[in-house]
Protein backbone atom coordinates (compact mmCIF):
# COMPACT_ATOMS: atom_id res chain seq x y z
CA UNK A 1 0.00 0.00 0.00
CA UNK A 2 1.39 3.37 -0.96
CA UNK A 3 0.58 6.72 0.66
CA UNK A 4 -1.11 8.89 -1.87
CA UNK A 5 0.08 12.38 -1.12
CA UNK A 6 3.30 14.36 -1.30
CA UNK A 7 5.37 14.45 1.89
CA UNK A 8 6.58 17.88 2.82
CA UNK A 9 9.38 18.27 5.37
CA UNK A 10 8.63 21.01 7.85
CA UNK A 11 11.43 23.24 9.11
CA UNK A 12 10.28 22.56 12.68
CA UNK A 13 9.13 18.94 12.80
CA UNK A 14 8.37 15.83 10.78
CA UNK A 15 5.12 13.97 11.21
CA UNK A 16 5.94 10.53 12.63
CA UNK A 17 2.73 9.16 11.15
CA UNK A 18 3.69 10.23 7.63
CA UNK A 19 7.18 8.77 8.01
CA UNK A 20 5.74 5.45 9.16
CA UNK A 21 3.41 5.40 6.17
CA UNK A 22 6.33 5.95 3.82
CA UNK A 23 8.48 3.32 5.51
CA UNK A 24 5.77 0.68 5.29
CA UNK A 25 4.95 1.52 1.68
CA UNK A 26 8.34 0.95 0.10
CA UNK A 27 8.05 4.26 -1.78
CA UNK A 28 10.80 6.81 -1.17
CA UNK A 29 9.67 10.23 0.00
CA UNK A 30 9.75 13.16 -2.37
CA UNK A 31 10.27 16.76 -1.31
CA UNK A 32 7.61 18.04 -3.66
CA UNK A 33 6.95 17.08 -7.28
CA UNK A 34 5.55 13.79 -8.53
CA UNK A 35 5.95 10.65 -6.48
CA UNK A 36 7.97 7.75 -7.90
CA UNK A 37 6.24 4.59 -9.02
CA UNK A 38 4.81 2.58 -6.13
CA UNK A 39 4.04 -1.11 -5.81
CA UNK A 40 0.32 -0.85 -5.08
CA UNK A 41 -1.46 -3.83 -3.56
CA UNK A 42 -3.24 -5.71 -6.35
CA UNK A 43 -6.19 -8.10 -6.32
CA UNK A 44 -6.29 -10.21 -9.48
CA UNK A 45 -9.69 -10.65 -11.12
CA UNK A 46 -10.56 -14.25 -11.88
CA UNK A 47 -11.21 -15.77 -15.32
CA UNK A 48 -10.08 -12.75 -17.34
CA UNK A 49 -13.35 -10.75 -17.22
CA UNK A 50 -14.55 -8.40 -19.95
CA UNK A 51 -15.95 -5.75 -17.60
CA UNK A 52 -15.82 -4.95 -13.88
CA UNK A 53 -17.14 -2.39 -11.42
CA UNK A 54 -16.58 -1.65 -7.73
CA UNK A 55 -19.50 -1.41 -5.30
CA UNK A 56 -20.32 2.04 -3.86
CA UNK A 57 -18.97 0.98 -0.44
CA UNK A 58 -15.82 -0.42 -2.13
CA UNK A 59 -16.30 -3.87 -0.53
CA UNK A 60 -17.15 -5.93 -3.62
CA UNK A 61 -16.41 -6.17 -7.31
CA UNK A 62 -18.86 -7.40 -9.93
CA UNK A 63 -17.42 -8.88 -13.12
CA UNK A 64 -18.80 -10.02 -16.46
CA UNK A 65 -16.96 -12.83 -18.26
CA UNK A 66 -17.22 -15.60 -20.83
CA UNK A 67 -16.37 -19.18 -19.89
CA UNK A 68 -15.49 -21.68 -22.62
CA UNK A 69 -15.96 -25.44 -22.25
CA UNK A 70 -15.50 -28.38 -24.60
CA UNK A 71 -18.44 -30.23 -26.14
CA UNK A 72 -18.91 -33.67 -27.68
CA UNK A 73 -18.46 -32.03 -31.07
CA UNK A 74 -14.74 -31.25 -31.58
CA UNK A 75 -15.62 -28.36 -33.92
CA UNK A 76 -17.70 -26.45 -31.37
CA UNK A 77 -17.30 -24.94 -27.92
CA UNK A 78 -19.81 -24.16 -25.19
CA UNK A 79 -19.67 -20.51 -24.10
CA UNK A 80 -21.34 -19.33 -20.91
CA UNK A 81 -21.71 -15.57 -20.42
CA UNK A 82 -21.99 -14.88 -16.73
CA UNK A 83 -21.72 -12.32 -13.94
CA UNK A 84 -19.79 -12.91 -10.72
CA UNK A 85 -19.78 -11.07 -7.40
CA UNK A 86 -16.53 -11.18 -5.40
CA UNK A 87 -15.41 -10.19 -1.94
CA UNK A 88 -12.09 -9.41 -3.59
CA UNK A 89 -10.06 -8.61 -0.47
CA UNK A 90 -10.77 -12.11 0.87
CA UNK A 91 -10.73 -13.71 -2.60
CA UNK A 92 -14.20 -15.13 -1.99
CA UNK A 93 -16.82 -15.75 -4.66
CA UNK A 94 -20.12 -14.49 -3.22
CA UNK A 95 -22.51 -15.18 -6.12
CA UNK A 96 -22.62 -16.19 -9.77
CA UNK A 97 -25.34 -15.81 -12.39
CA UNK A 98 -25.28 -17.26 -15.91
CA UNK A 99 -26.91 -14.85 -18.35
CA UNK A 100 -26.65 -16.93 -21.51
CA UNK A 101 -25.26 -20.22 -22.81
CA UNK A 102 -24.46 -20.74 -26.49
CA UNK A 103 -22.68 -23.23 -28.75
CA UNK A 104 -20.15 -21.61 -31.10
CA UNK A 105 -17.69 -22.56 -33.77
CA UNK A 106 -14.40 -23.49 -32.13
CA UNK A 107 -12.48 -21.56 -34.81
CA UNK A 108 -14.08 -18.31 -33.73
CA UNK A 109 -11.35 -16.17 -32.15
CA UNK A 110 -11.60 -15.85 -28.40
CA UNK A 111 -10.96 -12.11 -28.52
CA UNK A 112 -13.54 -11.29 -31.19
CA UNK A 113 -15.18 -7.96 -30.52
CA UNK A 114 -18.29 -7.87 -28.38
CA UNK A 115 -19.57 -5.09 -26.21
CA UNK A 116 -20.15 -6.25 -22.64
CA UNK A 117 -20.62 -4.04 -19.60
CA UNK A 118 -21.47 -4.44 -15.93
CA UNK A 119 -22.15 -1.54 -13.56
CA UNK A 120 -23.41 -0.83 -10.04
CA UNK A 121 -26.16 1.73 -9.67
CA UNK A 122 -25.00 4.74 -7.64
CA UNK A 123 -27.16 3.73 -4.67
CA UNK A 124 -25.91 0.14 -4.84
CA UNK A 125 -29.46 -1.25 -4.99
CA UNK A 126 -29.09 -2.96 -8.37
CA UNK A 127 -26.44 -4.16 -10.78
CA UNK A 128 -26.86 -3.61 -14.52
CA UNK A 129 -25.26 -5.96 -17.05
CA UNK A 130 -25.38 -5.37 -20.81
CA UNK A 131 -25.00 -8.32 -23.17
CA UNK A 132 -26.12 -8.76 -26.77
CA UNK A 133 -28.87 -6.10 -26.85
CA UNK A 134 -30.27 -6.85 -23.41
CA UNK A 135 -29.96 -5.01 -20.12
CA UNK A 136 -30.08 -7.38 -17.16
CA UNK A 137 -31.21 -5.79 -13.89
CA UNK A 138 -29.75 -7.92 -11.08
CA UNK A 139 -29.95 -7.97 -7.30
CA UNK A 140 -26.68 -6.82 -5.72
CA UNK A 141 -26.46 -9.54 -3.06
CA UNK A 142 -27.07 -12.74 -5.03
CA UNK A 143 -27.21 -11.57 -8.70
CA UNK A 144 -30.73 -12.89 -9.19
CA UNK A 145 -32.46 -11.38 -12.20
CA UNK A 146 -35.05 -8.71 -11.39
CA UNK A 147 -35.82 -7.63 -14.93
CA UNK A 148 -34.56 -8.05 -18.48
CA UNK A 149 -34.92 -5.14 -20.89
CA UNK A 150 -34.53 -5.49 -24.65
CA UNK A 151 -32.77 -2.55 -26.31
CA UNK A 152 -32.69 -3.25 -30.01
CA UNK A 153 -30.61 -0.29 -31.09
CA UNK A 154 -30.58 1.25 -34.58
CA UNK A 155 -31.23 -1.16 -37.47
CA UNK A 156 -28.39 -2.64 -39.51
CA UNK A 157 -27.44 -0.80 -42.69
CA UNK A 158 -27.35 -2.74 -45.97
CA UNK A 159 -24.48 -1.92 -48.32
CA UNK A 160 -22.96 -3.26 -51.52
CA UNK A 161 -19.58 -3.20 -53.21
CA UNK A 162 -18.46 -4.32 -56.64
CA UNK A 163 -15.63 -6.84 -56.80
CA UNK A 164 -13.98 -8.97 -59.46
CA UNK A 165 -16.78 -11.50 -59.27
CA UNK A 166 -19.70 -9.12 -59.25
CA UNK A 167 -21.68 -7.15 -56.68
CA UNK A 168 -21.48 -8.24 -53.06
CA UNK A 169 -24.00 -7.42 -50.36
CA UNK A 170 -23.12 -6.90 -46.72
CA UNK A 171 -24.55 -5.25 -43.63
CA UNK A 172 -23.11 -2.96 -40.99
CA UNK A 173 -24.71 -3.63 -37.63
CA UNK A 174 -24.87 -1.28 -34.66
CA UNK A 175 -23.31 -2.03 -31.29
CA UNK A 176 -22.98 -0.38 -27.89
CA UNK A 177 -19.54 1.23 -27.61
CA UNK A 178 -19.87 2.74 -24.14
CA UNK A 179 -22.34 2.66 -21.28
CA UNK A 180 -22.65 4.63 -18.03
CA UNK A 181 -25.22 4.80 -15.24
CA UNK A 182 -26.62 8.02 -13.84
CA UNK A 183 -25.24 9.03 -10.42
CA UNK A 184 -28.66 10.33 -9.36
CA UNK A 185 -31.38 8.18 -10.95
CA UNK A 186 -31.95 4.64 -12.19
CA UNK A 187 -31.02 5.52 -15.75
CA UNK A 188 -28.36 4.23 -18.08
CA UNK A 189 -26.92 5.99 -21.12
CA UNK A 190 -25.61 3.79 -23.91
CA UNK A 191 -23.82 4.93 -27.07
CA UNK A 192 -24.73 2.95 -30.17
CA UNK A 193 -22.35 3.17 -33.14
CA UNK A 194 -22.74 1.93 -36.71
CA UNK A 195 -19.77 2.37 -38.99
CA UNK A 196 -17.40 5.32 -38.55
CA UNK A 197 -19.83 8.21 -38.30
CA UNK A 198 -23.29 7.03 -37.30
CA UNK A 199 -24.14 7.03 -33.61
CA UNK A 200 -27.10 7.25 -31.27
CA UNK A 201 -27.58 7.92 -27.56
CA UNK A 202 -29.96 5.50 -25.85
CA UNK A 203 -31.19 6.57 -22.39
CA UNK A 204 -33.01 3.78 -20.52
CA UNK A 205 -34.95 4.07 -17.27
CA UNK A 206 -34.39 0.57 -15.90
CA UNK A 207 -37.16 0.84 -13.29
CA UNK A 208 -39.82 1.61 -15.90
CA UNK A 209 -38.14 -0.16 -18.87
CA UNK A 210 -38.57 3.09 -20.83
CA UNK A 211 -36.01 4.27 -23.38
CA UNK A 212 -35.32 7.38 -25.42
CA UNK A 213 -33.08 7.26 -28.50
CA UNK A 214 -31.68 10.16 -30.54
CA UNK A 215 -29.04 10.53 -33.23
CA UNK A 216 -25.91 12.50 -32.34
CA UNK A 217 -25.29 13.97 -35.81
CA UNK A 218 -28.89 15.13 -36.12
CA UNK A 219 -28.51 16.98 -32.81
CA UNK A 220 -25.26 18.65 -33.92
CA UNK A 221 -22.81 16.64 -31.81
CA UNK A 222 -20.02 16.59 -34.37
CA UNK A 223 -19.69 14.26 -37.34
CA UNK A 224 -17.73 11.34 -35.84
CA UNK A 225 -18.72 8.66 -33.35
CA UNK A 226 -18.48 9.57 -29.64
CA UNK A 227 -15.46 8.23 -27.77
CA UNK A 228 -16.93 8.59 -24.28
CA UNK A 229 -20.06 9.50 -22.39
CA UNK A 230 -20.39 10.67 -18.79
CA UNK A 231 -23.06 12.14 -16.50
CA UNK A 232 -22.95 15.33 -14.49
CA UNK A 233 -23.11 14.67 -10.74
CA UNK A 234 -26.77 15.69 -10.48
CA UNK A 235 -27.79 13.36 -13.31
CA UNK A 236 -29.39 16.25 -15.20
CA UNK A 237 -27.01 16.25 -18.19
CA UNK A 238 -24.88 13.99 -20.30
CA UNK A 239 -21.35 14.95 -21.32
CA UNK A 240 -20.43 13.44 -24.70
CA UNK A 241 -16.90 13.50 -26.16
CA UNK A 242 -16.80 13.48 -29.98
CA UNK A 243 -13.41 13.83 -31.77
CA UNK A 244 -13.35 16.52 -34.42
CA UNK A 245 -10.73 14.81 -36.62
CA UNK A 246 -9.61 11.32 -37.60
CA UNK A 247 -6.69 9.74 -35.68
CA UNK A 248 -3.28 11.16 -36.65
CA UNK A 249 -4.95 14.34 -37.86
CA UNK A 250 -4.54 17.82 -36.43
CA UNK A 251 -7.32 18.64 -33.91
CA UNK A 252 -9.14 21.88 -34.66
CA UNK A 253 -10.87 24.37 -32.41
CA UNK A 254 -14.24 22.90 -33.37
CA UNK A 255 -16.22 21.86 -30.26
CA UNK A 256 -15.61 18.24 -29.30
CA UNK A 257 -17.28 17.98 -25.85
CA UNK A 258 -21.03 18.56 -25.60
CA UNK A 259 -23.25 18.99 -22.53
CA UNK A 260 -26.71 17.80 -23.53
CA UNK A 261 -30.15 17.10 -22.15
CA UNK A 262 -30.33 13.29 -21.93
CA UNK A 263 -33.97 13.04 -23.00
CA UNK A 264 -33.93 15.33 -26.03
CA UNK A 265 -30.27 15.60 -27.01
CA UNK A 266 -30.52 19.38 -27.03
CA UNK A 267 -27.05 20.93 -26.63
CA UNK A 268 -26.85 23.22 -23.62
CA UNK A 269 -23.11 23.86 -23.67
CA UNK A 270 -20.04 22.84 -25.67
CA UNK A 271 -16.29 23.32 -25.57
CA UNK A 272 -13.12 22.48 -27.48
CA UNK A 273 -10.36 20.52 -25.76
CA UNK A 274 -7.71 21.06 -28.44
CA UNK A 275 -7.04 17.30 -28.29
CA UNK A 276 -8.15 14.36 -30.32
CA UNK A 277 -10.37 13.68 -27.35
CA UNK A 278 -10.36 10.08 -26.19
CA UNK A 279 -11.98 10.02 -22.76
CA UNK A 280 -13.49 12.44 -20.26
CA UNK A 281 -14.33 12.44 -16.55
CA UNK A 282 -16.64 14.88 -14.78
CA UNK A 283 -16.21 15.80 -11.11
CA UNK A 284 -18.90 16.79 -8.61
CA UNK A 285 -17.83 20.44 -8.70
CA UNK A 286 -18.28 20.74 -12.47
CA UNK A 287 -14.76 20.23 -13.76
CA UNK A 288 -14.04 18.22 -16.90
CA UNK A 289 -10.85 16.15 -17.22
CA UNK A 290 -10.00 15.22 -20.82
CA UNK A 291 -7.27 13.01 -22.30
CA UNK A 292 -5.86 12.53 -25.79
CA UNK A 293 -6.31 9.56 -28.14
CA UNK A 294 -4.12 10.70 -31.02
CA UNK A 295 -1.10 9.07 -32.64
CA UNK A 296 2.22 9.62 -30.87
CA UNK A 297 3.91 11.03 -33.97
CA UNK A 298 6.94 9.57 -35.74
CA UNK A 299 9.17 12.65 -35.61
CA UNK A 300 7.69 14.68 -32.74
CA UNK A 301 5.94 13.29 -29.68
CA UNK A 302 3.41 15.96 -28.81
CA UNK A 303 3.33 14.77 -25.17
CA UNK A 304 -0.35 15.56 -24.50
CA UNK A 305 -1.32 16.81 -21.06
CA UNK A 306 -4.33 15.91 -18.98
CA UNK A 307 -6.46 19.01 -19.57
CA UNK A 308 -8.89 20.41 -17.02
CA UNK A 309 -11.84 22.63 -17.95
CA UNK A 310 -14.63 24.44 -16.18
CA UNK A 311 -17.61 22.65 -17.65
CA UNK A 312 -19.90 25.68 -17.24
CA UNK A 313 -17.67 28.25 -18.95
CA UNK A 314 -15.59 25.97 -21.19
CA UNK A 315 -12.43 27.69 -19.94
CA UNK A 316 -9.26 25.60 -19.57
CA UNK A 317 -8.03 25.89 -15.99
CA UNK A 318 -5.10 23.45 -15.79
CA UNK A 319 -2.80 21.06 -17.64
CA UNK A 320 -1.21 18.07 -15.89
CA UNK A 321 1.88 16.24 -17.19
CA UNK A 322 2.50 12.51 -17.41
CA UNK A 323 5.73 10.52 -17.22
CA UNK A 324 7.35 11.70 -20.44
CA UNK A 325 5.05 10.77 -23.33
CA UNK A 326 1.85 12.30 -22.12
CA UNK A 327 -1.43 11.38 -20.49
CA UNK A 328 -3.54 9.34 -22.88
CA UNK A 329 -6.43 7.02 -23.65
CA UNK A 330 -8.34 6.83 -20.34
CA UNK A 331 -9.32 9.01 -17.38
CA UNK A 332 -11.68 8.35 -14.45
CA UNK A 333 -12.72 10.38 -11.40
CA UNK A 334 -14.04 9.31 -8.01
CA UNK A 335 -17.72 10.09 -7.73
CA UNK A 336 -17.64 11.32 -4.13
CA UNK A 337 -13.96 11.96 -3.44
CA UNK A 338 -11.32 14.33 -4.75
CA UNK A 339 -9.22 12.12 -6.99
CA UNK A 340 -8.76 11.49 -10.67
CA UNK A 341 -6.77 8.69 -12.33
CA UNK A 342 -5.43 8.56 -15.89
CA UNK A 343 -3.25 6.36 -18.07
CA UNK A 344 0.39 7.52 -17.99
CA UNK A 345 2.25 4.62 -19.60
CA UNK A 346 5.25 5.34 -21.81
CA UNK A 347 4.30 5.24 -25.49
CA UNK A 348 6.70 5.50 -28.43
CA UNK A 349 6.15 5.88 -32.15
CA UNK A 350 7.11 3.10 -34.54
CA UNK A 351 6.89 2.91 -38.31
CA UNK A 352 5.80 -0.05 -40.42
CA UNK A 353 7.99 0.25 -43.52
CA UNK A 354 6.10 -2.53 -45.25
CA UNK A 355 2.71 -0.80 -45.10
CA UNK A 356 4.27 2.67 -44.78
CA UNK A 357 2.13 3.59 -41.76
CA UNK A 358 3.03 4.77 -38.24
CA UNK A 359 1.80 2.96 -35.14
CA UNK A 360 2.09 3.35 -31.37
CA UNK A 361 4.19 1.01 -29.25
CA UNK A 362 3.46 0.88 -25.53
CA UNK A 363 6.71 0.55 -23.60
CA UNK A 364 5.02 0.10 -20.25
CA UNK A 365 1.58 0.59 -18.70
CA UNK A 366 0.97 2.73 -15.61
CA UNK A 367 -1.71 4.98 -14.21
CA UNK A 368 -1.27 8.07 -12.06
CA UNK A 369 -3.60 9.56 -9.46
CA UNK A 370 -3.99 13.28 -8.75
CA UNK A 371 -5.59 15.19 -5.91
CA UNK A 372 -8.04 17.44 -7.77
CA UNK A 373 -8.12 19.92 -4.89
CA UNK A 374 -4.53 21.05 -5.56
CA UNK A 375 -3.57 19.05 -8.70
CA UNK A 376 -0.71 17.28 -6.91
CA UNK A 377 0.33 13.86 -8.13
CA UNK A 378 -0.54 11.41 -5.37
CA UNK A 379 0.96 8.23 -6.82
CA UNK A 380 2.02 6.46 -9.99
CA UNK A 381 1.45 2.73 -10.14
CA UNK A 382 3.93 -0.01 -10.83
CA UNK A 383 4.26 -1.30 -14.41
CA UNK A 384 1.02 -3.15 -15.11
CA UNK A 385 0.45 -6.21 -17.28
CA UNK A 386 -1.39 -5.21 -20.42
CA UNK A 387 -2.87 -7.28 -23.21
CA UNK A 388 -3.53 -4.70 -25.87
CA UNK A 389 -2.18 -3.70 -29.25
CA UNK A 390 -1.49 -0.09 -30.15
CA UNK A 391 -4.34 2.21 -29.11
CA UNK A 392 -7.02 -0.45 -29.36
CA UNK A 393 -8.40 -2.49 -26.48
CA UNK A 394 -8.98 -6.19 -27.02
CA UNK A 395 -11.56 -8.32 -25.25
CA UNK A 396 -10.57 -9.09 -21.70
CA UNK A 397 -8.72 -5.80 -21.27
CA UNK A 398 -10.75 -3.72 -18.81
CA UNK A 399 -10.20 0.02 -19.24
CA UNK A 400 -9.14 2.16 -16.30
CA UNK A 401 -11.92 2.89 -13.80
CA UNK A 402 -11.76 4.56 -10.37
CA UNK A 403 -14.03 3.46 -7.52
CA UNK A 404 -16.74 5.84 -6.20
CA UNK A 405 -14.80 6.87 -3.08
CA UNK A 406 -11.42 6.98 -4.81
CA UNK A 407 -9.84 4.15 -2.84
CA UNK A 408 -9.45 1.67 -5.71
CA UNK A 409 -8.58 1.59 -9.40
CA UNK A 410 -9.59 -1.19 -11.79
CA UNK A 411 -7.23 -1.59 -14.74
CA UNK A 412 -6.68 -4.55 -17.02
CA UNK A 413 -7.24 -7.69 -14.98
CA UNK A 414 -6.75 -6.41 -11.44
CA UNK A 415 -7.91 -4.01 -8.74
CA UNK A 416 -5.26 -1.72 -7.25
CA UNK A 417 -5.72 -0.40 -3.74
CA UNK A 418 -4.88 3.18 -2.80
CA UNK A 419 -4.51 4.73 0.64
CA UNK A 420 -7.94 6.08 1.73
CA UNK A 421 -8.32 9.84 1.54
CA UNK A 422 -9.26 10.08 5.22
CA UNK A 423 -6.04 8.32 6.21
CA UNK A 424 -3.96 10.71 4.15
CA UNK A 425 -5.67 13.75 5.66
CA UNK A 426 -5.23 12.48 9.22
CA UNK A 427 -1.52 11.89 8.61
CA UNK A 428 -0.88 15.55 7.85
Amino acid sequence: MCPLDSVFVSRRFVSITVLLLWLTSGCPASAGGPLPQCELKAYVLHEDPNSADISPDESFVVTELSRRETTNDPSTVKVSDLVQLWDFRNDKLVAESILRVSIRDKREPRTYWRSEHVRYSADGKVIIAYLDRFLYVLRPDDLREIRRISITGPPAEARTYEGKHGVHNFTIDSEVSSLELSPARHEVAAVWVRGLSNSWIDVVDFDLAKETVWNTRERGLGWMNPKAVSWTSDGEHLVVAVPNVFPCGRPSDTPDVFVVDPASGVIENKLSTGLLVGDVAVTADGRLFAVDYDCVGVFVDHDPKLRVFDLRTGKKVKELSGRGTGVRYAVSASRYGSRVAAYTGIVKARFDWGDMVPFDKRIDATFSVWNISNYEVLVTSQNLPERSSGRFRVAGQIPLRMSPKGGLVVQGGAIYELLPEATVEKSR
